[in-house]
């Protein structure tokens, strides 16, 4: 028989404050006779739950075991699966579209001008690589995360000699970079795990790269190993799913199964049907006593003319024409090729199965599939919130991870190059008074402009939202908004052209001028005709 077993609590100065017994022959009469699985039924182990044992093993070794697996199968699902290909770039449009934009805002307002000029140099001259600017890297990452659940920058300086608006460029590594299977403790007595070294307090110190991508094999010169580059240098971009991850999990873990089962069921039924159309009949052998056609059929006009040499004889399966008769042998009887068709329920089942896998992805149905038939204004405009309801929290993310280091990296190499007149002292003093700005998203596109539009405007007559508001919501700002508004009239003005959009001459109709405030009203003249005639011949008289 076991012995029993007791948690003890001790108070601070070595006091016992409560003994608990925890296991041993009294302790299910001591819990009213309850067992460990008894409290709930999701946590039985016997009946309907027998074989269901999942994995208690923490984010990181999960990852261990199953990340390279996932990434490579969702890599493929993209590269091959329609679904997947649109559902990735679906997702990507959402959260990056065309950049996510900063406004500087430091406290300094001579400042913000400058570092927005500079801004956009950098923008240009970013990639490493030189294939794409700031914003195109963007979208890389956003792919990366889709299919990945990760990616890494690496901040890479340059030299005066390259003639860089600020001397340093990032490089967009994918996640096979950073080898999952390298976990050991370093020379200083760090821990090294899935290829990011940690200190003691859990602090990141440094991430281990391949020198060549590991999937590479045609790459001369090939170098191996990895080398270590500080986490200073580097930017780790993926979205957190579990307290102490520290890796990305591919955005389509969750459809991984459901999207190739369902390509391989699909490839399938296609070549079920192509197979079946190749047959358009089949000739049954009963008897062949006979070898002579029925006599007045051997050469009829119209008719099919029926050769008995052996080579014709085989010419009757080699195909048919339109508008031809063919004899057969005695005995023989042909029948026309019915291939089965793909039943009534395979619409009903392709759309759930399609639902799944958008549900999976986090993306509306109907954008993904290109299936509108199902949706109205209402469904489509509660499944576009619903995603950038989602994509804001990632959005939140990717800032945060990616932007602001990134910004806030090149704004202190732009000081240290002297490409804002800035002290280095000044700035090491206080850098947040130098750094701060507000991150634009992309503009989502409306589901149906004129309400949007109309709910805007009432908004903003109400009080209820701004106009500087609104105007961040469709990826601009103010400042360029009205400076905008003033070039155009200014245009116009010049070229003495009346617009109906322009509200300082048109009215709400766009026809009209508006009136003139305060001025007096015209007298209306009564509408009766004969009142009229009268006036007319006093005035006449007098």
């Amino acid at each position: 028989m076991a012995k029993p077993r007791y948690r003890i609590a001790a108070h601070a100065d070595g006091r016992i404050v409560q003994v608990s017994q925890i296991s041993g022959p009294n302790f299910a009469a001591s819990t009213g006779g309850l067992s460990a699985g008894s409290g709930y039924e999701g946590a039985q182990a016997r009946r309907r739950l027998f074989g269901f044992r999942p994995t208690q093993a923490g984010p990181t070794s999960v990852l261990l075991f199953s990340g390279p697996m996932l990434r490579a199968r969702a890599r493929h699902l993209v590269r091959n699966v329609p679904i997947a290909r649109k559902g990735q770039r679906v997702f990507a449009t959402g959260l990056v579209g065309t950049g996510i934009r900063p406004i500087p805002t430091p406290k300094n307002e001579a400042l913000k001008a400058l570092i927005a000029e500079l801004w956009d140099d950098i923008v240009e001259e970013s990639d490493a690589d030189g294939l794409c600017d700031l914003y195109g890297l963007m979208e890389l990452g956003a792919n990366a995360i889709f299919e990945a659940g990760e990616f890494f920058v690496r901040l890479r300086p340059r030299l005066a000699r390259d003639r860089l608006a600020v001397p340093v460029q990032i490089q967009l590594l994918e996640s096979e970079m950073c080898p999952y299977e390298l976990n050991m403790i370093a020379a200083n007595g760090n821990a090294v795990r899935a290829g990011i070294e940690f200190n003691p307090i859990g602090q990141r110190v440094a991430y281990y790269f391949w020198k060549v991508h590991p999937g590479e094999t045609a790459v001369p010169n090939l170098q191996v190993g990895w080398t270590r580059v500080p986490a200073s240098e580097v930017v780790h971009v993926f979205k957190p799913l579990r307290p102490g991850q520290i890796r990305g999990v591919s955005w389509l873990a969750t459809s991984i199964v459901l999207a190739y089962i369902r390509d391989q069921y699909k490839d399938a039924e296609l070549q079920r049907k192509l197979t079946a159309a190749l047959y358009a009949g089949f000739i049954y052998r009963l008897s062949n006593a006979s070898d002579d056609a029925p006599l007045g059929e051997q050469d009829q006009p119209g008719l099919g003319v029926r050769d008995t040499s052996s080579d014709a004889e085989q010419e009757v399966t080699a195909g048919l024409s339109p508008g031809t008769l063919q004899y057969l042998e005695d005995g023989e009887q042909i029948t026309f090729s019915t291939p089965a068709d793909v039943g009534p329920n395979f619409e009903a089942f392709e759309y759930r199965c399609l639902l799944d896998l958008t549900a999976g992805m986090d993306l509306p149905y109907a954008t993904v599939t290109g299936d509108y038939s199902k949706a109205n204004y209402s469904s489509l405009r509660e499944s576009r919130i619903d995603m950038r309801a989602a994509l804001k929290q990632l959005q939140r993310t990717f800032i945060f991870q990616f932007c602001k280091p990134v910004y806030r990296r090149y704004v202190a190499e732009a000081v240290l190059a002297g490409a804002l007149p800035i002290r280095a002292a000044q700035f090491n003093a206080r850098p947040r008074d130098f750094v701060r700005a507000t991150w634009i998203p992309p503009k989502q596109e409306w589901v149906d402009p004129l309400k949007d539009t109309a709910a805007e405007e009432k908004a903003m007559r109400d009080g209820t939202e701004s106009r500087e508001a609104v105007v961040l919501s469709r990826g601009s700002t103010l400042a360029e908004m009205d400076a905008a508004i003033a070039r155009s009239n200014a245009s116009a003005d010049a070229y003495g052209l009346v617009l109906d959009s322009d509200a300082r001459r048109t009215n709400a109709r766009g026809s009209a001028p508006p009136p003139d405030v305060g001025a007096p009203a015209e007298t209306e003249k009564p509408p009766n005709d004969e009142t009229v005639v009268g006036e007319d011949l006093d005035e006449e008289a007098a």
